[in-house]
């Protein structure tokens, strides 16, 4: 069950038709064709459980967790994967943000909150020894929506550290734990 969870579960390409371009978005076998001649047909968010179970067992959660009797996977049907990562930090930073796939995927972690998913980062300086560069938290408490909003759709230094020009793909597989995994 475990190797089905890790699973390519996003992938987007370019594809042309009849002179005109699309983007097709792949995210658990729903494919959204978006024509950028026109800038039409977007889905700016889409959210999916790779389970619906939970151990927290929280009263009132919005996922119902508490009330799936068994535990529950997406069933997700995928091969190929993308990196997107730049290890010498020398992208762009605005072209970069403005270019991004997870510019809207706020992400909260260790209390904070986060523009993108790079703060899982921590991991890989963490068990490669690295002394890397951490995004910018926010946290939640000390601000108000309005300017976590302001701050948080807005370009980071460690968008340096993202190349959106060249996204690096590769067939799903399972992880060795060597760093050129990530480079």
């Amino acid at each position: 069950m475990g190797e089905k969870l890790l699973e390519k579960v996003f992938s987007i390409k370019n594809e042309y038709k009849n002179n005109k371009k699309y983007k097709v978005i792949r995210i658990c076998g729903l494919k959204i064709k978006s024509n950028l001649s026109k800038n039409k047909g977007y889905i700016p968010y889409l959210e999916t459980h790779l389970c619906d179970h939970c151990n927290l067992n929280c009263k009132g959660c919005g996922y119902c967790s508490p009330l799936v009797t068994k535990e529950t996977f997406a069933d997700i049907k995928a091969s190929q994967f993308f990196n997107q990562a730049n290890i010498k930090g020398d992208s762009p930073i605005v072209e970069t943000f403005n270019n991004c796939l997870s510019k809207y995927c706020v992400n909260l972690w260790r209390s904070k909150l986060y523009t993108c998913p790079a703060c899982y980062s921590y991991y890989y300086n963490q068990y490669f020894g690295k002394n890397g560069t951490m995004p910018i938290a926010f946290d939640f408490y000390k601000l108000s929506g309005k300017e976590l909003a302001e701050k948080l759709n807005k370009p980071i230094d460690f968008c340096r550290f993202c190349n959106t020009k060249e996204l690096k793909y590769y067939k799903w597989d399972q992880s060795k734990k060597e760093i050129a995994e990530w480079e």
